[in-house]
């Protein structure tokens, strides 16, 4: 019995028990929490003290000191960056400042009763999502809402994402890139079928006032806001956003063909044949049939590769011609003032490139 009860003393001396082996400082991860502004601080405290409980209670991850201060300091980040977000990349570079290994980010959303969570952690060494996982649910009481936590964690920590960083030679599917302060996610090809496509990066969200003014030095849109998306705008003014852009960052962004928008927007070959873009719910995915405008970009559940709003919000343009004829230009996605029929993938639309609308934006391309 002696010889146990010390045994058990070295292990706990040695750090064994609970975790705290020599490896502890590979292990260290922080949280990070945004939600939207109907989320009040109550149910986001409750969010986060569940997540830190279910990381810490793996063993796993044992979580950075000073973990406020972090917080804190990616607030301050978020004020600086045109589109007023944070890329994952930029919080797992601040998280590495603080000695985090990883980073939990979480994404709370709430609509209508109905709480969604969000969550995926980030190596910051490797800048890859490590695990990710997603729940929804509606919710009354505090106990509706520690199931859908509850549910999102255990997803996130029993499966694996598959995003890598932006230096990667081998790029794959949902592949952040983010050099210029408009974050944009890989697309793999694919060598076959109508939409036949070479790998290409597309804009995660539909380009924001607050990017469109910073390049432009105006912002056309009727329902003002900065992280709502740029609307009013022609394909022609689209055109002109990206010359200038291109101009300032050398680079060649483009608006995505209609191809390659419609293969980003059903997941690429990552695709699982929902109707609308990352889910058979409408309402899970897209802002439509409002009465008030646009909301926030990315406030949604993104699809299959990560890329947020291809449903609903503000149609979109591409660069291709509706037809033959060569008088207008096609748009696609539907948006926040229309029905189930012209939210589907396989809806198109059109105008000429002159014409400019209060539900009608765009997102980037790059080759």
């Amino acid at each position: 019995m002696k010889k146990v009860v010390v045994l058990l003393l070295a292990m706990i001396c040695a750090g064994v028990i609970w975790g705290q082996d020599e490896n502890t400082e590979k292990r260290k991860i922080a949280v990070y929490l945004t939600a939207s502004e109907n989320v009040n601080s109550e149910v986001k405290r409750l969010i986060n003290n569940q997540i830190i409980t279910a990381l810490t209670r793996t063993n796993r991850y044992i979580l950075i000191e000073r973990n406020d201060i972090f917080v804190q300091q990616i607030d301050k980040e978020r004020v600086t960056q045109l589109s007023g977000r944070v890329s994952d990349n930029q919080i797992t570079k601040l998280g590495e400042g603080y000695g985090a290994v990883a980073v939990c980010i979480v994404d709370v959303g709430s609509l209508r009763g109905e709480l969604s969570v969000d969550m995926r952690i980030v190596s910051v060494e490797k800048e890859i999502i490590i695990h990710s996982g997603f729940a929804d649910g509606r919710f009354s009481e505090n106990a509706d809402i520690r199931k859908i936590v509850n549910k999102a964690t255990t997803d996130m920590l029993g499966g694996s994402g598959s995003a890598t960083s932006g230096s990667s030679s081998n790029k794959r599917n949902g592949e952040i890139y983010n050099p210029d302060g408009i974050e944009l996610v890989y697309v793999e090809g694919t060598g076959s079928g109508i939409m036949a496509t070479k790998g290409f990066y597309i804009g995660k969200y539909e380009i924001t006032q607050a990017q469109w003014r910073a390049i432009m030095g105006a912002n056309p849109s009727r329902f003002k806001g900065d992280n709502l998306p740029v609307e009013n705008v022609s394909w022609d003014d689209c055109q002109a956003f990206i010359s200038k852009l291109n101009a300032i960052t050398g680079k060649n962004y483009y608006l995505p063909t209609e191809s390659e928008w419609e293969y980003a927007a059903r997941g690429g070959n990552k695709s699982q044949n929902y109707e609308y873009s990352g889910s058979n719910s409408l309402f899970a995915v897209a802002w439509y049939s409002e009465l008030n405008g646009t909301h926030a970009v990315g406030t949604k559940q993104p699809n299959e590769l990560g890329i947020y709003d291809m449903t609903g919000n503000v149609w979109e343009w591409c660069e291709d011609w509706y037809d033959a004829s060569q008088q207008f230009r096609v748009y696609r996605g539907g948006s926040w003032n229309d029905g189930i029929p012209n939210c589907r993938l396989s809806h198109r639309w059109r105008s000429a490139p002159e014409g400019y609308y209060e539900n009608v934006g765009f997102r980037v391309a790059l080759p």
